[in-house]
């Protein structure tokens, strides 16, 4: 009782600075036993830590964000997986992302599922990376046999023809917005599991 006594002066302390370490709030009001407070702090704390290049410390304090996540579960979720991707914990990330996977539908789905794919195979868990990307690519109506090939034919696809296109051709050929959004996801894939450099030239 003492020791949380002792966290919640601390707490009072912290509050009156005029930019108080947002990390030693987080840390004093779970020490002081309210972790809801605790909880509403994290987030930003989390910001702040990642911002510094604290990746790991940032990804603790997403944990403790989530313990009390009220609406913002699913961007809790979102940021805590891509803070463990960043920080390289990829066998984290890719369970991180598996969270998210489960916490959204449609194509957020599709793209955490990607990510949790790539993961893996980046952790070295080629069997578990390929049967994520191969449920990943069902759902979107593709193979998953040869990724590269389905990879370079979005590309192909989302360029378009290699020839200058005739107006009335185009007014007459429609794109498929299923195939279009098909192909977005393939590239995302091949961004995701390093087929695709997102930046050339830089």
């Amino acid at each position: 009782d003492r020791i949380r006594q002792a966290h919640a002066a601390f707490v009072t302390h912290l509050r009156a600075q005029p930019t108080p370490s947002l990390e030693r709030l987080v840390r004093h009001l779970l020490g002081a036993g309210d972790e809801p407070g605790a909880s509403a702090v994290a987030p930003e704390a989390a910001v702040h830590a990642a911002s510094r290049g604290a990746y790991g410390l940032a990804a603790e304090l997403y944990e403790t964000a989530l313990r009390h996540p009220g609406d913002q579960r699913v961007p809790l979720l979102r940021a805590r997986a891509e803070i463990l991707e960043k920080s390289g914990r990829y066998e984290a990330a890719a369970a991180a992302f598996g969270d998210l996977r489960e916490a959204v539908d449609g194509d957020d789905a599709v793209d955490a599922e990607l990510r949790e794919a790539a993961a893996r195979l980046a952790s070295n868990d080629i069997d578990g990376g390929h049967a994520r990307l191969s449920a990943a690519l069902a759902k979107i109506g593709e193979r998953a046999k040869s990724p590269v090939g389905d990879v370079v034919a979005a590309l192909k696809f989302l360029r378009g023809p290699s020839r200058r296109p005739d107006p009335a051709e185009m007014a007459g050929a429609p794109v498929d917005p299923d195939a279009k959004r098909r192909a977005e996801h393939l590239v995302r894939a091949g961004i995701h599991i390093g087929l695709i450099d997102p930046l050339p030239g830089i």
